[in-house]
């Protein structure tokens, strides 16, 4: 039957995978380093998390200041390597480097689970029904003609248990507290590579899953502090951006998602009149912007939202804007509208309106 390769490159010598892992190591160093340095001096909410100030509760500890819910003082840095502490470190001189024995671990899928829409942003798109097809149906269409399917390794957040309920959140497992050899009691968020989990979830007592050994798939956990939320969100965009994984999504599905987060953000609106004195609130819409931008289905976009500025960059502040001309005026708008606007879509798909391009928009 089909075949499935655990890494990337299926014919590479072991010498070969090794460069290659070292230098996305040092290629993901780089980049994690550039996205915590945005996030210098900025609080929580205005950086896309809820700003619960529960500080870490899943460590089971009583949060300090170091590691509390507050906002980081200006000017102090983020610490890079503890969002990646199974893999990198720090050496004498505090420089970024591989360790020795770098971990990854191979997580059962169906500890991994579906994110809540209530929760806050450990990824940078919503789940799409549509996307998680595509790839039941590819998988099972490589598995029929024998291909080779690759196991992209996951990027996870442990947490203690599921919720259910809003507005219950998950508590996330602490990297002081994780350990390698515990991972099967504990369940995951899916940083990256959501659509395929649920796929995999579902093809569980097929064919497929038993010869595709699907019970066990690699992964990679990252930790964030509650400050440094929004890291979750950076990591989950640039890591289907670098590796353009992601399958475009229809306009609808993109939609959606914008106004769905656009609810959880309680509808913020652009600053109207004078914005002098009002920086605090002219940067938050700002962080809103590029979370929505995120979402777009232009890969484009994503590139643009990743970009590492800030609103004294007029001319990045002016791209943003435009960008999102074509989306904003839907998501924000009165309810009816934005209903009337998804049934549209859904006639459209059912081919019940003129025009016919075939194409869907």
């Amino acid at each position: 039957m089909g075949a499935v390769h655990e890494s990337c490159g299926g014919e590479q010598t072991p010498s070969e995978k090794k460069s290659e892992r070292q230098r996305m190591v040092r290629e993901e160093v780089a980049e994690g380093t550039l996205r915590m340095k945005r996030m210098r001096g900025k609080p929580e909410a205005l950086m896309g998390g809820d700003g619960g100030g529960d500080g870490e509760r899943a460590s089971g500890k009583k949060p300090t200041n170091e590691e509390g819910g507050k906002a980081r003082p200006v000017g102090q840095e983020c610490d890079e390597a503890a969002a990646f502490w199974l893999e990198y470190e720090r050496n004498d001189v505090g420089e970024i480097v591989e360790k020795e024995l770098p971990v990854q671990l191979l997580i059962d899928p169906r500890k991994v689970c579906d994110i809540p829409p209530w929760e806050r942003y450990y990824n940078h798109r919503s789940l799409s029904r549509e996307t998680v097809d595509d790839i039941k149906d590819a998988m099972l269409s490589h598995f029929r003609e024998k291909k080779i399917w690759t196991k992209n390794p996951l990027v996870l957040a442990p947490i203690y248990k599921p919720v259910s309920r809003r507005p219950e959140q998950a508590d996330r497992v602490h990297k002081d507290v994780f350990r390698p050899e515990d991972k099967d009691k504990y369940y995951y968020y899916p940083v990256n590579g959501q659509h395929t989990m649920a796929a995999v979830k579902e093809l569980e007592g097929e064919q497929i899953f038993d010869l595709w050994k699907m019970h066990s798939w690699p992964a990679r956990v990252r930790w964030f502090s509650d400050r440094d939320f929004a890291g979750y969100r950076q990591v989950s965009l640039n890591e289907n951006t670098r590796h353009k994984m992601s399958k475009q999504r229809p306009q609808k599905t993109a939609f959606l998602d914008m106004r769905e987060a656009w609810e959880n953000e309680r509808r913020p609106m652009a600053i109207q009149g004078n914005p002098s004195g009002k920086e605090a609130e002219k940067q938050k819409f700002f962080d809103f912007q590029k979370l929505v931008l995120g979402k777009s289905s232009n890969g484009a976009h994503w590139t643009l939202a990743q970009k590492d500025s800030s609103l004294a960059d007029k001319d990045y502040v002016a791209a943003v804007g435009n960008a999102l001309r074509q989306w904003m005026p839907l998501v924000t708008a009165v309810d009816d509208v934005f209903r009337k606007a998804m049934e549209f879509y859904a006639k459209w798909a059912e081919e019940k309106l003129l025009g016919g391009d075939d194409k869907t928009p």
